[in-house]
């Protein structure tokens, strides 16, 4: 059980953190180029107000083209006016982008969001690699991130990524993509068991003060069950302000038997208003069956975030238990209302066959299966169960070898059971 909500607790508190929340990937990835990219827009805003004036408007004209023989002014505004308006108006902008491209390589960035937008991966590769050919650094590492995750292609990352490492060594870039490369290269290479390359990059990042290559490093330091490096390294990156950098060293706390400290970390973590930590607290203070606790901190989340979903669930598992299954009932329909998904829908469903609204149950179990993802293959097991004890036996033998073979363990016994009286 313990297990189950230890898996339960990292699932959820990961989706809690606003860079992980689940979206499609290639949506995902694109927030990631868009961060890299407007970095270098930064210099933009420090030059709006001598330039905005000079830049063309939208409103003026459909298109701007470059006229002939365009002075260097011209390509400037064009290219300035593309970038400002990309994601407003991304299908003129890259009209622009089209045009100012020969003259201004960085345009190139752009262009490969554009692409990726559309899910045109070959277009997106090849605009990075236009970047990379003229030497534009964040290009270069977008194409790394692209090989490693999303082509799957190691090789090839690495060989992006050594390339950004090589022409860092020899003094030639400096730029914020390279140390975020450096941490890539330093994974890949702990992944392949290359532990020493990987301890150099880690070193290397921990000296440039480089918070995830601090955090990283920690991981890897914790790993080789050099505890005290890693302690010092997750403080370290604490105080650096990476976000799940304070869970981590409380799960080595509580790895190493030091459940004191785990948990004096998560209390200060809690007090100062961190959601993700209160529901850790709420989620522990549940497993020890101990409602008051339980529910001041997810109450406490409630006030700080009233559609924060998982908390009104939690609540409602919490009366579930102590077999009040109305105020379970009100909690699980307002999570829904918020948003709604299989797990909530199958959460409901229990509630209802447990107060015996069969048919309120089984409409919601279907509806979950339906959905799909997380929580519908428990639904499809409480649909084979409802309809076993109703006597449906041949559409709840399906059901529940459907479970089984979607990995429930639960489904998987009750069909021995069943084989067993059929005997």
């Amino acid at each position: 059980m313990r297990k189950l909500r230890k898996k339960q607790i990292d699932k959820i508190t990961l989706m809690q953190d606003k860079k992980y929340k689940k979206e499609e990937e290639m949506k995902k990835f694109s927030k990631k180029v868009l961060k890299i990219y407007l970095l270098g827009i930064v210099f933009v805003f420090g030059i709006i107000f001598t330039v905005g004036k000079l830049s063309p408007s939208f409103k003026s004209t459909k298109y701007q083209y470059l006229k002939k023989n365009p002075t260097k002014q011209d390509i400037e505004d064009i290219f300035l006016t593309a970038q400002l308006n990309f994601k407003k108006y991304p299908e003129q902008s890259k009209k622009m982008l089209d045009e100012v491209i020969i003259y201004k390589p960085e345009a190139s960035t752009y262009l490969a969001n554009y692409y990726l937008e559309k899910g045109d991966n070959k277009n997106f590769e090849k605009w990075n690699l236009y970047g990379r050919q003229h030497n534009l650094i964040e290009a270069e590492y977008n194409l790394g991130v692209y090989y490693e995750q999303y082509r799957h292609n190691q090789e090839k990352a690495m060989e992006v990524y050594e390339n950004i490492l090589k022409k860092f060594e020899q003094g030639k870039v400096e730029h914020p993509s390279i140390l975020m490369a450096i941490n890539n290269l330093a994974n890949i290479y702990d992944k392949r068991n290359k532990k020493v390359e990987a301890e150099r990059l880690y070193k290397e990042l921990e000296e440039k003060n480089d918070r995830d290559g601090i955090y990283n490093f920690a991981f890897f330091r914790r790993r080789e069950g050099k505890y005290e490096e890693a302690e010092k390294l997750y403080k370290k990156a604490m105080n650096l302000g990476v976000p799940n950098a304070y869970k981590a060293l409380a799960e080595m706390y509580e790895d190493l038997g030091r459940n004191s400290e785990a948990k004096a970390l998560y209390d200060k973590e809690a007090e100062n208003g961190d959601t993700k930590a209160m529901f850790i607290l709420g989620m522990k203070y549940s497993d020890e069956n101990n409602f008051e606790k339980a529910k001041k901190m997810f109450d406490m989340i409630l006030q700080k975030d009233p559609k924060y979903t998982d908390a009104l669930i939690e609540i409602g598992m919490l009366y579930k238990n102590q077999k009040n299954y109305k105020e379970a009932e009100k909690y699980y329909k307002k999570a829904i209302s918020i948003k709604k998904t299989a797990r909530y829908l199958t959460n409901l469903g229990v509630v209802y066959t447990l107060q015996l609204e069969e048919n309120k149950a089984e409409k919601l179990y279907k509806e979950a299966i339906q959905m799909g993802g997380d929580g519908s293959e428990a639904a499809i097991y409480n649909l084979g169960i409802l309809y076993y004890s109703n006597k449906r036996y041949k559409e709840a033998k399906k059901l529940l070898e459907e479970a089984t073979n979607k990995g429930n363990l639960k489904a998987k016994e009750f069909l021995k059971e069943m084989e067993k009286t059929n005997e």
